[in-house]
């Protein structure tokens, strides 16, 4: 049996090609489930910037070394406080490895 039909039984875009295309396909994916997830975090259905409301005490010290307390309020944009999730990938890398079991030389070539 000669190299070359051992490896005609080989679809390359089943072995190499398809993993690539499911790598792409999975990023589009992701990508298009973060941005409903912004979407929905980060803004009011009248696509206004949601914003979060709280309220802490600030402790300052007078020159006099009284503590003055001072309230303050905050309204922060949601975005600046939620984490969005990300997902990186790294660069297209395929490793493909291939043993031959059988081979045997022909005289006449």
């Amino acid at each position: 049996m000669s190299i070359d039909s051992q490896f005609k039984g080989l679809d390359m875009e089943e072995l190499i090609g398809k993993p690539l295309k499911a790598k792409d396909d999975a990023k589009i994916m992701f990508d298009q489930m973060i941005t409903e997830y912004i979407q929905e975090v980060e803004f009011e259905k009248q696509k206004e910037i949601r914003n979060d409301q709280f309220d802490y005490t600030k402790e300052n010290e007078n020159p006099d070394e009284t503590i003055i307390n001072k309230d303050i309020n905050i309204d922060a944009p949601l975005r600046t406080i939620v984490l969005i999730p990300h997902l990186q990938i790294n660069p297209n890398y395929v490793e493909f490895d291939m043993e031959i079991k059988e081979s045997q030389s022909d005289e006449n070539s």
